[in-house]
């Protein structure tokens, strides 16, 4: 963010110094902030967008706070976005985001993960940055999802899957934005 590198992944230290899984470093002089939010588990992609770092990952605590994989900090003093505590369940094991992916005002996330904030919502899922809730959006990819690019009109989704809202599309698929089905594009 303008004059800041963020750093995330897996690690217990950076530049010599104890950060956990997630850092920031001053483009000017490659030296670490104090910025410290310590992250339980890796964190595996982060975006940008509106004055807020969205991070994705393994983690279940993040900045001293139960957070499940999903988490906002606000970049104008780094504080975690308290009011939005997103909470998404594996079936077999901790939920898991491993991509995040912002158009216009739309998160979409993709990743590890059966149910968001209590809906059905499989590997694949898309909030409201204006409403911080979940959309209705839904194509349920029947496995894990590691890609998302979104263009005006489709979202092109890359993972283990080998179907989506209910087509066979094995390993990459097309959704159309809006109604959420696997377009012709095989």
């Amino acid at each position: 963010s303008g004059d800041l590198i963020y750093a995330g992944g897996q690690f217990e230290t950076i530049g010599g110094e104890a950060r956990e899984n997630l850092a920031s470093i001053n483009m000017s002089d490659g030296s670490l902030t104090d910025w410290n939010p310590s992250a339980n588990i890796d964190v595996r992609t982060f975006t940008i967008h509106n004055g807020r770092l969205y991070v994705g990952g393994a983690f279940t605590e993040i900045a001293g706070n139960s957070r499940t994989g999903l988490a906002a900090f606000n970049l104008s003093d780094g504080s975690l976005v308290d009011f939005w505590n997103p909470v998404l369940i594996g079936n077999t094991q901790n939920a898991i985001v491993n991509v995040l992916k912002v158009q216009t005002s739309a998160l979409y996330v993709g990743g590890v993960f059966n149910t968001v904030d209590d809906l059905s919502r499989n590997h694949l899922a898309v909030y409201s940055l204006l409403s911080f809730e979940v959309l209705n959006w839904d194509p349920s990819p029947n496995n894990w999802v590691r890609a998302i690019e979104v263009t005006e009109e489709e979202i092109f989704v890359g993972g283990s899957f080998t179907t989506i809202s209910g087509v066979n599309r094995p390993y990459v698929a097309s959704v159309d934005r809006i109604n959420w089905q696997a377009t012709d594009w095989n």
